[in-house]
């Protein structure tokens, strides 16, 4: 296997290890945060298994769920 092959496997690792992360982290008071958590750790994992545009809309879609996080959290 090349250098490419391993990063590519490493970064699904990271990817699956996230969806896991927040399928368990809905079952708990922390849910959000650790939601959050897994969606950058997929973010990481996408980057380094060379899916950029993947990456980019994970990270898109994360920052929208935050931005709405904030306008219920302070909503007049």
């Amino acid at each position: 296997m090349d250098e490419q092959e391993i990063a590519a496997a490493i970064g699904w690792m990271m990817v699956a290890s996230a969806g896991l992360a927040m399928m368990l982290a809905s079952l708990t008071s922390y849910g959000y945060r650790a939601t959050t958590a897994g969606l950058l750790l997929a973010v990481i994992g996408l980057l380094i298994a060379g899916h950029i545009w993947a990456a980019v809309v994970v990270l898109w879609l994360t920052l929208a769920r935050y931005g709405y996080y904030l306008y219920l959290r302070y909503k007049v």
